[in-house]
């Protein structure tokens, strides 16, 4: 590798010896090997628009922006590009074995003496100052280009190397004296590589490869308010890193990179800082001191030592292996020890006391193992209360006391002993059991009061608020009862063994799986909502937090001093200050990388245009957060489908299937390990073009054809209605014209006679004309009676229910009883209501025909016969009279009469057959078939039937 840069989107850009790589913190990809003329590359440049400048070593320059590359080499010889520098004047300068080189339009220009430059080395370098100044080291001399300036002008080297790396030259003696001496060296040895070799972070460090390490120079502050530089060689594996890195660079977030022959390396700020102790602590115990520092011991090894800030403090004396430390409010701290891990019973080993920097020792309990000590802490009634596995004792006046002294606490002995912050102890047990010991008694608490985390194994009493960790969990005391804490994973708090609270109300946990902080609001929220699954942050191996817990501690893991939280993990103490934890404060910038359609990858620019009925949309894209990548998560939407936006973690790709043709805009964002989101989305366009029947034209054609067929429908629809209205009409003109002739044929008939008679009357005497008087009095009668049954026929309507058999047998009954004849009516089938018209037409034909029985055929018996089917209603009316004249049987109708006549057109009316015909044993014989369709209002089911019903 030999050269690394950073575009605006947080990509590392790598410059190697066969290709341009760019990385993401997660993935290497080489996206432009096929397209870029060249692929041994040595110089990259980042202009602030995000443009990539690639020098090669064969020579020549290309530009990258926005995925497209542009060669600007015209100018410069074929040799390799050492540099590529833009100034504060936004001049473009490349270093080549043959000269200097600024951008002039599209065409390279070497300057030389008369821009103030006389160097002639073959290598050279060339970077900026922190005013904006150019320069340009070429071994034993070099150069400077103030900004606005229009020519170079000479520099010490060693003055050029404190200006580069901001290092005061002042003092000619100490080590950064040295360091300009060595640093300078190396710029007039090795010119070439001075970028690549040395650079300054931002917090004024310098990283330095001009050894045989990697060399890391740290100013610090003294006491003098004066700045000195220390210094450390990084290795691996006991081999200097020097040897094999070609390129250091420092990205945006404070990470340091260092490309090797063997891939990349990071350093990076930890959020945790490690103790640095003399020795290795192996399963540590801690204890806060009365100072604001912390006591660490080790249960497997000798020493203890304390720390306070960051000056950490050796005791000796205090040797042994140590698994307890506590502080008591008389200014004694005491050390439960013995002298090593793997001593035998009732070997050397003692309590040691230490009071106004004074040790003592105090010998166990004559019949305890010093190995069974867990832990010794003050009694609120005074004295010390010391746990081991083979029970309590209360150490009183320099003597060991057996038990406690106090009834109601459990025979087994507990698990671990606590201190609270009024001075209580508390007792943990293996079974969902807490014992309190105050001045006034024992408080017991059990799973009556909720507790259901199994083994007890740590508690926080602090600021008013009782927490407790065990194997399955962690619980919060409200209202006298213990409450789950929820986590969405519900293994998260699983086998804590130390857990504190600080004074803004956060909450730390001590886990196998690392170092977890709840903050004080959503614990707020579990407050009103005990179901309400937290938040949590995990700081990890990742983060500088030493790796594995112990199986079993008598002492907490987790402590509070100083301001800062300390963890005892099995590989030593790792600690944060909350209030000065390293951040990540950088957003990252997510990036579209690619799209695929069905398959086929496409660039995001100019916005791709994929084929009509394409199946799957696939977007890959990413985010540079360098720090942290396996902690950034994205969220993602697609304007035009989706409503709202979609967290899906650290998920880097997404398939959208069977999208509708149109226009859509695909917007990404990502979040860091901190929770700082992106300033603005990325976006993404692309159209899906449609098929020709998603074409406008298409469903403008097809919305044409559906208005005409509805258009065509409406007409039929009107001409239906239209003969239906005229039937009606034509229905009421005959209506009309029946009635008339029932007039003629029935009131005005007779009315006439009467007239007749009433003008002989008037020519004669009345007292001759009695007969005829008697006989003009019966036709009026019979003329009233004749229209009134017309007018109440007429007077009919809907709303009365049609009864036609009722209706049949009253007009039989009415005929029989005047011309004395037998009447009888027969019906078959099952009754069956039907149709208002129907009924009014069927009933009128019965009465003509059962009046032309009675009147004309002179019949003796009248037979009637209906006949109810599903396909249609038969109407029989039959006598034994003299029957039809031939003549009338012949013509249809009785000339001078109107009564066959309106039959025929009432029976037309409702398209049904009317026959008339004598029969062979005598008599007359009328029959009416009516359709089922005008006689019940319904139709014989058949293939077109919903149509017909339909309209």
């Amino acid at each position: 590798m030999n050269v690394i840069a950073q575009t605006s989107d947080g990509l590392l850009w790598l410059g190697c010896p066969d290709g341009l790589v760019r990385f993401d913190g997660v993935t290497f990809d080489r996206p432009f090997n096929t397209t870029l003329p060249q692929q041994n590359i040595s110089a990259l440049w980042v202009d602030p628009d995000g443009s990539l400048w690639v020098g090669y070593t064969f020579g020549g320059i290309s530009r990258l922006h926005e995925s497209q590359i542009s060669d600007l080499s015209n100018g410069l010889p074929d040799n390799t590009v050492y540099s590529i520098v833009r100034d504060a004047d936004k001049t473009l300068w490349a270093t080549t074995p043959k000269g200097v080189y600024y951008l002039s339009g599209a065409k390279w220009e070497q300057i030389g003496p008369q821009q103030g430059y006389e160097g002639n080395s073959y290598f050279l370098s060339m970077g900026l100052l922190r005013d904006g100044s150019l320069w340009i080291d070429g071994g034993p001399h070099a150069w400077m280009k103030k900004p606005g300036k229009p020519g170079f002008v000479p520099i010490e080297p060693k003055k050029l190397v404190a200006s580069i790396y901001n290092i005061d030259d002042t003092n000619k003696s100490g080590k950064a004296h040295d360091l300009i001496e060595e640093l300078s060296n190396y710029f007039e040895i090795h010119p070439r590589f001075v970028n690549g070799k040395v650079i300054e972070d931002s917090s004024g460090s310098i990283w330095s490869l001009t050894s045989d390490a990697l060399d890391h120079f740290r100013w610090t502050t003294q006491a003098s308010n004066e700045k000195s530089l220390s210094s450390d060689s990084l290795a691996r594996q006991g081999t200097p890193y020097g040897e094999a890195i070609n390129a250091l660079f420092e990205d945006r977030e404070g990470n340091i990179w260092a490309g090797e022959i063997g891939g990349l390396l990071q350093f990076r700020p930890s959020k945790l800082r490690t103790v640095e102790s003399y020795g290795k602590i192996l399963a540590p115990t801690i204890a806060p001191d009365l100072h604001g520092g912390v006591w660490i011991g080790s249960s497997k090894n000798d020493g203890v030592m304390s720390v306070n800030g960051d000056v950490e403090t050796p005791w000796p004396s205090l040797h042994g292996a140590t698994s307890f430390i506590a502080s008591g409010n008389d200014e004694t701290t005491w050390f439960l020890s013995r002298v090593a891990f793997n001593t035998p019973y009732k070997s050397a080993g003692c309590i040691h006391r230490l009071k106004e920097g004074k040790i003592d020792c105090i010998a166990y309990p004559d019949d305890v193992d010093p190995r069974s000590a867990v832990s010794m802490l003050p009694d609120p009634r005074g004295g010390y209360i010391f746990l081991s596995i083979q029970g309590i004792y209360r150490f009183m006046g320099n003597a060991w006391l057996p038990g406690t002294g106090l009834p109601g606490l459990a025979q087994a002995p507990p698990l671990r002993m606590f201190s609270g912050e009024n001075g209580d102890i508390w007792f943990t047990y293996p079974d969902n059991h807490i014992a309190v010991i105050t001045k006034s008694g024992v408080r017991n608490y059990t799973a009556a009061n909720g507790l259901s985390i199994g083994a007890i194994l740590a508690l926080s009493v602090q600021h008013g608020d009782v927490w407790a960790a065990g194997t399955k969990g962690v619980e919060h005391l409200l209202s006298q009862q213990f409450v789950p804490l929820r986590s969405a994973d519900p293994t998260t708090f699983a086998s804590a063994d130390g857990i504190a609270q600080t004074a803004q109300g956060d909450l730390w946990i001590n886990a196998s799986s690392g170092l977890f902080l709840i903050k004080h609001s959503e614990l707020k929220f579990t407050e009103k909502d005990p179901t309400h699954k937290v938040s949590v942050e995990l700081f990890d191996q990742n983060d500088g937090l030493l790796g594995g817990t112990i199986g079993f501690r008598s002492g907490p893991s987790l402590v509070q001093s100083g301001g800062r939280i300390w963890a005892a993990r099995a590989q030593g103490v790792s600690w944060v200050d909350p209030g000065k934890m390293i951040r990540n404060e950088i957003a990252p910038v997510a990036v579209v990388v690619s799209i695929a359609s069905d398959g086929i990858l496409h660039g995001i620019s100019p916005a791709p245009r994929f084929p009509a009925l394409v199946h799957a949309v696939r977007f890959m894209y990413t985010a540079a957060s360098l720090t942290r990548p396996d902690k950034v998560n994205f969220r993602y939407r697609l304007e035009g489908s989706d409503p709202d936006w979609i967290t899906v973690g650290d998920r880097r790709a997404t398939t959208y299937t069977d999208l509708r043709p149109g226009t859509y805009q695909f917007e990404v964002e990502a979040e860091n390990e901190d929770g700082v989101w992106s300033v603005r989305p990325s976006v993404a366009s692309f159209t899906i073009a449609p098929a020709f029947y998603q074409t406008g034209w298409f469903k403008t054609l097809c919305m044409a054809s559906l208005l005409l067929a509805l258009w065509g429908l409406f007409a039929w629809r009107s001409k239906r209605l239209r003969a239906r209205v005229h039937s009606r009409l034509e229905a009421v003109h005959d209506e009309r014209d029946r009635i008339a002739r029932e007039l003629h044929d029935t009131l005005m008939q007779s009315m006439q006679g009467l007239i007749l008679q009433i003008q002989a009357w008037s020519q004669d005497g009345l007292d001759r004309r009695h007969l005829e008087m008697e006989r003009a009095a019966n036709s009026a009668t019979t003329a009233l009676r004749e229209g009134r049954e017309r007018i109440l026929a007429l007077r009919l309507t809907s709303s009365d229910k049609p009864n036609l058999l009722s209706e049949l047998r009253k007009a039989g009954e009415y005929w029989a009883l005047r011309v004395t004849s037998v009447f009888d009516i027969r019906v078959k089938g099952e009754f069956r209501e039907l149709q208002t018209k129907a009924f009014e037409e069927i009933v009128e034909i019965a009465r003509e025909a059962i009046r032309n029985a009675a009147i004309h055929s002179k019949a003796c018996h009248i037979l009637v016969a209906l006949e109810y089917a599903s396909h249609a209603l038969t109407l029989t009316v039959s006598d034994d009279g003299e029957g039809l004249p031939a003549y009338v049987l012949a013509a249809g109708i009785l000339p001078g009469h109107w009564g066959l006549v309106g039959m025929k057109e009432r029976a037309k009316a409702l398209e049904a057959k009317l026959s008339l015909h004598n029969r062979p044993q005598g008599g007359a014989e009328m029959k009416l078939v009516v359709p089922c369709k005008q006689a019940y209002g319904k139709e014989v089911p058949s293939k077109w039937a919903i149509v017909k019903r339909t309209y």
